[in-house]
This record gives structure tokens, sequence and C-alpha cells, in this order.
């Protein structure tokens, strides 16, 4: 699979650049840093979240794919 097609990949960059916006914009605009670590956090943990549910899809899509193919073998046998 190529990194550029890939959901988590995706999912992470973003998360990643968020992050990074929150922090910059922390710098130049008075905000309380408790509400810049809420807010990382939070899109960090959801983030985090997101990329294990996306590694379970593609596992049982992986899975399923697997069983059809081997069935389909099977089938060509008989």
């Amino acid at each position: 699979m190529s990194i550029l097609k890939s959901r988590r990949f995706w999912t992470f960059v973003v998360a990643q650049l968020v992050a990074s916006m929150t922090l910059v914009f922390g710098h130049y605009v008075p905000i309380d840093p408790g509400v810049q670590t809420l807010v990382i956090s939070t899109i960090e943990g959801l983030a985090g979240f997101l990329i294990a549910a996306y590694t379970v899809d593609d596992t049982v899509t992986n899975v399923a794919a697997l069983k059809a193919g081997k069935s389909l073998q099977s089938l060509k046998r008989d």
C-alpha cells in the first residue's frame, strides 16, 4: 500500500499540523497554556484512536480478502 494513500498517514499528518498550528497561535496570541494543552492532547488522542480504528479496519479487510481468495482457489481445484 502506498503511504500517500494511507488513511493512517494522513490522520497523523493532520494531527501534527493542528498541534503545530495551536502552538504557533498560542505563541503570538495570549491564550491560557492550559487551553493549548487541552486542544493538543484532545487532537492527539483522537488521532491515536482513529489510527487504531483504521488499523483494525484494514486488518479485517485484509483477512476477509485472504479468505475470499482461498475459497476461490478451492473452487478452481474442484
